[in-house]
């Protein structure tokens, strides 16, 4: 395994490209972002979660819960409400210290 490595085989990385403002833009004004249609706000939403709480996958997407509650709105006096995004464990150790 560690000669292949060394050649090469197998050490490429899967890396997202950045969206820029210019691609978001599109995304509006051809449609598949907003709020005329159920599934396209449910896009939308996707779409801002991934951006804001650095969501990686739709099984990240499908692990938040409400109970406790992982986002949540905190209104200060005086100040602008804001969410608030609590995460559970580690990206790179899923299961915790027990996951090792």
């Amino acid at each position: 395994m560690k000669r292949l490595q060394q050649l090469g085989v197998g050490a490429t990385k899967k890396q997202a490209e950045i969206l820029t403002e210019l691609e978001e833009e599109i995304l509006w004004e051809r449609g598949l972002l907003g709020d005329h249609s159920p599934q396209t706000l449910l896009d939308t939403i996707v779409f801002y979660m991934g951006l804001y709480f650095a969501l990686r996958s739709g099984k990240e997407h499908r692990q938040l819960r409400s109970s406790p509650c992982q986002v949540e709105v905190i209104e200060r006096d005086g100040e602008r409400p804001y969410l608030r995004y609590t995460e559970d464990v580690s990206k790179n150790l899923p299961g915790g210290l027990k996951g090792r």
